[in-house]
C-alpha cells in the first residue's frame, strides 16, 4: 500500500512502502492542499482516482499516475476544509464527487467535471466539515449529509433538493462532520454530530431528535465523532473529543439483537479515510421480456442487466414469477418459463433481487426488488383449413359451393368457425360471412372469382386459404333477318335488317357476320357490314346473304336468304334556265347542266315542256323561248323528262322569274367644288334617266362627309340648313330608281377650307413676382375660331428682353429662371392646328422673396423625465434670393415661453411628468421673418424598473409553505406609488394570482413552482421577474 497526503508547499504526495514517491507524484497544485485524499474509481475511463481540496477552493482529481483528470481542477469560490467524498448518489452506476466548500455551497460533480442538475446547493454560512453519504429515508438513493456553521444540518438528494424534515437547526455553529449509523438499534439510520455549544445531537431520518438528545458535554466542540461497538457488547458507543483533550463516550440505551449497520462511522467514512461510499448495492435495470408478445405455445423469456459499482460479479440473482397476481414458487430462479405453465390470457410478470440484498434484507424493508412490466399471454390463432369448390367447371348462372376438406387445428382447443369472403373481378361480393356458396345470379362468363376461407376461434382469425376459378363461355342462338329492299336494282343499297336478334346467356355484346354469294359464287365482302353498296350488283343477278352471330369466342348457326336485281330507271338530270336573272330584254334557254345517269348504261333521250305562270306554252317545244312569250313579273318553268327506252326516269325542272329592267343613269354636276363653312352645296341635273319597262322613276342622293354617310341629307339636292366645316371632304352619290331597281350611280365631290383664330386677352395671376413663387399667366378672354377648331396657345417668356427657352409653351415660369429686380414679359399666340392668329403680350417686375419656413419636430416622440430633448430640424429654412438667414430656437412649456437661444437641445431636469413641451425655430433674411412651431408633446410616464424576488424556502419539501418575497423593490423616476402583482405558475401553467404564498397542501413533490412578479405605477408595468423552485 501507499501513503498519500497533501502539504502546504502546494504538492500532493503518494509514497511507497520503501519511502520512494510513486511514479507521477508529487502532483503540483496552484494552492496549498487543505484536505485528505479520497479514493474511488472515477472519471471518463473509470480508473482509480484520488480527490483532494485546496486553499483556493480548487478540487483536484488525479489518477494513479499522478495525471489530473480532464475538466479538473474544479473551481469553488473559497477554501475546502473537509475532505471530498465519492458516491453514486443518482444511481447511474458511476461515482459522483461530493464537495463542501467554505463558499457556503455543496457541490455534486460527475465524471466529466460537470455539476449535476440542482447543484450547487447554498447553505447559510461556511462549511468546514466533510460530507457523509447514506440512504437516510431508505428510498434506494443515497443522500448527502452536511453540517454548516450557520448552525444547520443539511440532508439533500441527488437533485439538490432537501429531504423532508431538513435542514435541522441547532442555532449554534457546527464544525463537526456528521456520521451516520443505526445507533439506537431501531433498524433505521441516525445522524450524529456536535456543535460549538457543547451539545451532542442525534437526529433520526425524519429530522427529529432521538430521545435523550441533545446531550450536553460542554466545551467548544469542533471535532468530528466516531461511532462503533468498541467493546462488542451489542451497544453503539459515540466518541467525542473536547477542546480540553477529554474523550467522551456516550452509550445508547438499547442493545442491538443483531449487528447494527454503521454506514458512515467517522469523517472520511472509515479509519482508512477512504472517502467513498461502500459497499454499494448491485444495480439491476432494463428489466423486461425478450418479447412482450408471447403466445400460449411459446416460452416466456426474462431479461435484465446487472451492474455492481464495487466490481462484484453476479451470483444467485433471485427471480420471482407471478401469474394472474399470484406468486408461482416453482418457477423461482428461471429465466425461461415453458408454455406448460400458462395458458392464453394469463397475465405474467417477474421480479428480480440481487442475492446480496436478499441476504441482508430478505424481501422486507430495505430490499431492492425490480419489477418487470406485466404481459398477457396471447391467443394462438388456428391454422389454415383445406377447401375445394364444386362443380369443377363453372358456367354462367351456376351455383358454386365451398366445401371444407380438412378442418383448421386450434392449439387452445377453441371451437373454430369459418368466415367466407368472395371477390368477383377483385371486387368484394356483399355476402354474409357465414355463407359457403355463390349465388347463381352473381356468376357470369369470364368473371374471375377469388374465395378466401378464414378460420375464427372466437377471438382472432387464423391463417386463410384461398381458391380461384374463371367462368366459361356459352355460344349465342341463331338470328332471323330480312333483305331491304325486296326488289333491288343495281343502284339500290341492299340492307340486312335483323328481325329476331340472337341471344347470349352470358350477356356478351354480340356482333354479326354477313356473307355474300352472287349467282352462287362466294364474294369476300365486308363481313362486319349489314349493308351492300349500290352499283355493286348487275341487273338480273341472284343475291344470296348468310348471317351468323359472334360473342367474341363462339359463332351461332348461320341463316340464309336470296333476292334478284331488277332494271333501274334513269336518274333525273340537272337543268337551268339562262340567263339567271332575265328581263324583257333577254331570250330564255334551257341548258342540261348534268345529264341523266342510267346505272344499267342504257342510252337516254330528253323531252322539254315550258310553262308561263303554271300554264303550258304549247308554241314552244324545244329548249328556247323568245321574249315575245313573256313580260315583267311572269314566272317561267321548264320540265325535262329522261327515257332509257324502257321507262321514263325522274324528271327535272328549273324555274325563273322575269325581273324588272333597271333605269338608265342620270347625268348631273355640283354648282361649286370649293366652299367655306358658311356656304351650301347644290346639285344641277344635265340629263334625265329613262326606264325600259315604262315605270315612273325618281332620284336618290347619298351625302358622305369624310367617308361617313349623313342620313339627314338623304335624297336632298343641296346642304341648306346643314353646317359644313373646314377641311371636310364631301362626296355625293346620285342615282335614279323605278321603285324596284336603281340605275348606275354617279359621284360628285367638294372640299371646305380653314379660317385662323382671333387675338386672345391675357393677364398675370399676381401683379408682381418673387423667387418663392412661379409666374403664371392666364387667358382672360380666349381666341375665337369660326371653324370651331380647338385653339392651342404658343407661349414665349422673356427675362430682361432675352427669351427663356425652357419656359416655351408653358403657362408657368419657375423661379429658377428669374431673379429679384428683373422684368419678365410673356407672349401668347393662338393656333388652331394649321394657322397662327394674332399674339398678346403682358409684363411684370420681380420683387424680394420671403424665406421658405423651416419644419421642426421634437425627439424623442415619447420623452420622459430622464430624456434629453432635441428640437430636430426636419427641413432647413431656405432663402431663394440667396440672402443670409439668422436662426434661433424658442422652447415652450405648457404653452408658455421659458427658454430661447441658438441651441436646439434641452437637457433633462427642466421638466416633470405631464408637462407639455413644444419648440419653435425662427428665421429672418432682414426683411421677412418666418417660423415653424412643433406639435406639443406631453412628458410621458416612466416605466418602473424590474423588481428582484426569491421564493423561500429555496429547497422546499412536500407540503411546506412557499412564500414569494421581494428582495429589491422597483424604482420609479416619477415618484409614483407602485403596486405589485403576483402570479404563481405550476409546471409552467398559470396556477394562482394575487397572493404571495402557497399553502402547504398545495405544495407537492415533483412539481415545479414559479413566482412571477411585476410592479405598476397605474399606467405602465415593469418587466416581469420570475424565479422557480422544484419540490
Amino acid at each position: 500500500p501507499e501513503i498519500c497526503f497533501g502539504t502546504q508547499d502546494k504538492r500532493f504526495y503518494c509514497i511507497k512502502s520503501d519511502g520512494m514517491p510513486l511514479k507521477g507524484f508529487p502532483v503540483k497544485t496552484e494552492s496549498p492542499v487543505t484536505t485528505s485524499g479520497s479514493f474511488a474509481y472515477f472519471g471518463p475511463n473509470n480508473e482509480l482516482s484520488i480527490a483532494f481540496g485546496c486553499e483556493d477552493g480548487s478540487i483536484y482529481v488525479v489518477n494513479s499516475k499522478g495525471r489530473v483528470l480532464p475538466n479538473f481542477p474544479f473551481k469553488t469560490h473559497y477554501q475546502i476544509s473537509g475532505m471530498p467524498v465519492f458516491a453514486d448518489i443518482n444511481d447511474d452506476g458511476k461515482n459522483e464527487l461530493i464537495v463542501a466548500s467554505q463558499d457556503y455551497s455543496i457541490y455534486a460533480i460527475n465524471e466529466k467535471g460537470k455539476l449535476l442538475p440542482g447543484f450547487p446547493v447554498e447553505t447559510g454560512y461556511r462549511i468546514h466539515s466533510s460530507p457523509a453519504i447514506a440512504d437516510i429515508d431508505m428510498d434506494g438513493y443515497l443522500d448527502i449529509i452536511v453540517t454548516s456553521t450557520d448552525g444547520k444540518l443539511y440532508v439533500i438528494d441527488y437533485n439538490g433538493k432537501p429531504k423532508s424534515g431538513f435542514p435541522f437547526d441547532t442555532q449554534s455553529r457546527i464544525f463537526s462532520s456528521p456520521v451516520v449509523g443505526d445507533v439506537n438499534c431501531d433498524g433505521l439510520p441516525e445522524i450524529v454530530f456536535a456543535a460549538v455549544d457543547g451539545r451532542v445531537y442525534v437526529v433520526n431520518n425524519k429530522g427529529r431528535l432521538v430521545e435523550d438528545f441533545p446531550y450536553v458535554i460542554g466545551g467548544d466542540i469542533k471535532s468530528s465523532p466516531i461511532i462503533a461497538d468498541i467493546d462488542s457488547d451489542g451497544r453503539i458507543e459515540m466518541l467525542f473529543l473536547t477542546p480540553k483533550s477529554e474523550l467522551h463516550s456516550l452509550l445508547t440505551v438499547n442493545k442491538c439483537e443483531k449487528k447494527s449497520r454503521l454506514v458512515w462511522q467517522m469523517a472520511g467514512r472509515d479509519s482508512q479515510k477512504s472517502g467513498r461510499y461502500y459497499p454499494n448495492a448491485a444495480r439491476i435495470y432494463d428489466v423486461g421480456f425478450e418479447s412482450t408478445k408471447v403466445y400460449a405455445n411459446e416460452s416466456v423469456k426474462a431479461k435484465y442487466k446487472y451492474f455492481h459499482l464495487d466490481g462484484r460479479a453476479e451470483q444467485n440473482t433471485k427471480i420471482y414469477w407471478y401469474k394472474n397476481g399470484k406468486h408461482i414458487e416453482e418457477l423461482d430462479g428461471k429465466k425461461v418459463v415453458e408454455p406448460m405453465y400458462f395458458k392464453k390470457h394469463d397475465r405474467i410478470y417477474f421480479e428480480v433481487q440481487d442475492e446480496e440484498n436478499f441476504r441482508e434484507y430478505g424481501r422486507g424493508p430495505g430490499s431492492r426488488i425490480v419489477k418487470s412490466e406485466e404481459i398477457e399471454i396471447k391467443n394462438v390463432i388456428p391454422d389454415a383449413p383445406q377447401v375445394e369448390f364444386v362443380p369443377k367447371e363453372v358456367f354462367t348462372n351456376t351455383k358454386v359451393e365451398i366445401r371444407i376438406l380438412k378442418e383448421s387445428t386450434d392449439y387452445d382447443n377453441d371451437r373454430v368457425v369459418y368466415r367466407y369472403s368472395y371477390f368477383r373481378n377483385n371486387r368484394r361480393l356483399e355476402y354474409p360471412e357465414s355463407q359457403n356458396f355463390i349465388n347463381p345470379a352473381d356468376v357470369f362468363k369470364n368473371d374471375r372469382f377469388s374465395i378466401i376461407v378464414t378460420p375464427f376461434d372466437g377471438e382472432e382469425t387464423g391463417k386463410s386459404t384461398s381458391l380461384e376459378f374463371n367462368v366459361k363461355n356459352t355460344a349465342p342462338t341463331a338470328c332471323d333477318f330480312e333483305i331491304i329492299p325486296s326488289n333491288p336494282t343495281v343502284t339500290s343499297e341492299i340492307e340486312v335488317k335483323i328481325t329476331k336478334p340472337s341471344t347470349d346467356i352470358d350477356k356478351d355484346t354480340l356482333s354479326y357476320v354477313y356473307n355474300l354469294w352472287l349467282d352462287g359464287i362466294f364474294i369476300p365482302y365486308d363481313f362486319n357490314s349489314n349493308k351492300f353498296m349500290g352499283n355493286f350488283f348487275k341487273k338480273n343477278q341472284e343475291v344470296k346473304i348468310g348471317v351468323k352471330a359472334f360473342d367474341g369466342e363462339l359463332y351461332s348457326q348461320e341463316v340464309y336468304k336470296t333476292v334478284k336485281i331488277f332494271n333501274s330507271p334513269p336518274q333525273a338530270p340537272e337543268v337551268i334556265i339562262l340567263p339567271q336573272n332575265p328581263t324583257v330584254e333577254n331570250e330564255l334557254k334551257a341548258v342540261i347542266k348534268k345529264p341523266s345517269l342510267d346505272y344499267d348504261r342504257d342510252p337516254v333521250i330528253y323531252r322539254f315542256v315550258w310553262y308561263r305562270n303554271n300554264e303550258v306554252v304549247k308554241e314552244v317545244r324545244e329548249g328556247f323561248m323568245t321574249s315575245k312569250h313573256f313580260k315583267k313579273g311572269d314566272t317561267i318553268r321548264v320540265e325535262v323528262i329522261p327515257n332509257d327506252g324502257v321507262v321514263d326516269g325522274a324528271k327535272a325542272s328549273s324555274e325563273t322569274k322575269i325581273l324588272n329592267a333597271r333605269p338608265s343613269p342620270v347625268i348631273a354636276h355640283l354648282q361649286k367644288t370649293v366652299l367655306t363653312s358658311s356656304d351650301e352645296a347644290n346639285i344641277i341635273i344635265d340629263r334625265e334617266s329613262k326606264d325600259p319597262d315604262g315605270d315612273n322613276i325618281s332620284y336618290r342622293t347619298e351625302w358622305y362627309n369624310n367617308g361617313k354617310r349623313i342620313e339627314s341629307l338623304n335624297d336632298r339636292m343641296n346642304t341648306r340648313g346643314y353646317v359644313i366645316k373646314k377641311h371636310e371632304k364631301w362626296t355625293v352619290r346620285m342615282y335614279s330608281t323605278d321603285g324596284a331597281d336603281k340605275s348606275d350611280a354617279i359621284n360628285m365631290s367638294f372640299e371646305v377650307k380653314n379660317t385662323p383664330p382671333t387675338r386672345p386677352e391675357i393677364a398675370f395671376e399676381m401683379p408682381y413676382g418673387d423667387k418663392n413663387n412661379s409666374l403664371k399667366v392666364r387667358v382672360t378672354k380666349p381666341s375665337q375660331d369660326i371653324d370651331g377648331d380647338k385653339v392651342d396657345y404658343r407661349i414665349n417668356w422673356f427675362v430682361d428682353g432675352k427669351e427663356v427657352s425652357q419656359g416655351r409653351n408653358s403657362f408657368e415660369l419657375k423661379p429658377e429662371f428669374f431673379n429679384k429686380n428683373q422684368t419678365v414679359v410673356v407672349r401668347v399666340t393662338p393656333f388652331d392646328g394649321e394657322e397662327a392668329g394674332e399674339s398678346a403680350e403682358v409684363s411684370t417686375y420681380i420683387k424680394n422673396s420671403a424665406p421658405i419656413p423651416p419644419v421642426v419636430d421634437i425627439e424623442p416622440k415619447n420623452p420622459c423625465v430622464s430624456s434629453d430633448i432635441t428640437c430636430k430640424v426636419v427641413k432647413q429654412p431656405v432663402d431663394v434670393d440667396g440672402d443670409v438667414l439668422i436662426n434661433k430656437f424658442n422652447w415652450y412649456k405648457n404653452s408658455v415661453l421659458f427658454l430661447s437661444g441658438v441651441e436646439n437641445r434641452l437637457d433633462k431636469g427642466f421638466l416633470k411628468k405631464g408637462d407639455k413641451i413644444s419648440c419653435e425655430m425662427v428665421s429672418t433674411d432682414g426683411e421677412y421673418v418666418v417660423n415653424h412651431r412643433s406639435s406639443e408633446i406631453e412628458i410621458a410616464n416612466s416605466k418602473p424598473t424590474k423588481p428582484e424576488i426569491k421564493i423561500i424556502p429555496e429547497n422546499p419539501s412536500t407540503r411546506e409553505e412557499l412564500t414569494c418575497i421581494i428582495v429589491k423593490n422597483s424604482d420609479d423616476l416619477d415618484g409614483d406609488k407602485l403596486t405589485y402583482h403576483f402570479l404563481w405558475k405550476k409546471n409552467d401553467k398559470n396556477y394562482k394570482e394575487n397572493t404571495t404564498k402557497l399553502l402547504p397542501e398545495e405544495v407537492l413533490r415533483g412539481n415545479k413552482y414559479t413566482c412571477a412578479v411585476f410592479s405598476s405605477d397605474g399606467e405602465l408595468s415593469s418587466e416581469v421577474a420570475e424565479t422557480s423552485v422544484t419540490v
